[in-house]
């Protein structure tokens, strides 16, 4: 679900997949004491992590919003392992939107996702990110959402970027089990006039890094 009103974000359709490093924790100076996770997740400049910090294996796909570009077969990474790749090459030179989704699943046929959406504008180069579990809830017609499909949700899930620079962007946190409107899409809110939408910009030059079972 790339939505129509974002302008888009490209990652290259190829990933790293390496053994994970440790997260060191930060001087507690450093922490948001807000923040659900309380250690930091750097990223770097011009790239996109992915953390599986999961006892298991998912496949991760980086599906481009150009409809006529073909995905790239799924990517297996197995757990406290990471994917990593370069942040929107497709958009030098650009004044068109472009973009990707990077899907999360833990069946190669990737029917049941999580989504990390990301944006760029190409113009101030501002990048925009959201997580979105409503590929993977069961019954999208009640209001208590039953996300225990989404992998990584059990654990908790984090979208953050520019982490270890000198710029602060915001968090988009899900903690394990809960019901987080506020970080991460658990309605169709395109369909609904004035939602406020959780999505969190940052320049796209500092790097994004996301976490699956983040606590």
């Amino acid at each position: 679900m790339i939505k129509s009103w974002l302008l888009i974000l490209v990652l290259p359709l190829l990933g790293l997949c390496a053994p994970a490093a440790d997260v060191a924790p930060a001087p507690a100076a450093t922490l948001n004491p807000k923040w659900k996770f309380q250690k930091l997740l750097p990223s770097t400049p011009d790239k996109v992590l992915f953390q599986n910090s999961c006892d298991y294996a998912v496949y991760v796909q980086a599906v481009s919003g150009d409809p006529t570009k073909t995905p790239p077969p799924p990517q297996e990474i197995g757990g406290a392992s990471k994917w990593t790749g370069d942040l929107s090459p497709e958009c030098v030179g650009q004044e068109k939107p472009c973009g990707t989704s990077l899907k999360i699943s833990r069946a190669i046929d990737m029917q049941v996702v999580v989504q990390f959406e990301f944006t760029v504008n190409v113009t101030t180069g501002d990048a925009w990110y959201d997580i979105s579990l409503i590929n993977c809830i069961k019954d999208m017609n009640v209001p208590n959402k039953d996300a225990t499909a989404c992998p990584g949700w059990e654990a908790g899930i984090l979208a953050t970027a520019a982490e270890g620079s000198s710029v602060t962007c915001n968090r988009m946190e899900c903690a394990p089990r809960f019901q987080c409107e506020e970080n991460a899409y658990f309605f169709e809110l395109d369909k609904v006039a004035g939602a406020h939408h959780p999505v969190a910009p940052c320049p796209a030059n500092r790097g994004i890094a996301i976490e699956i079972c983040a606590a």
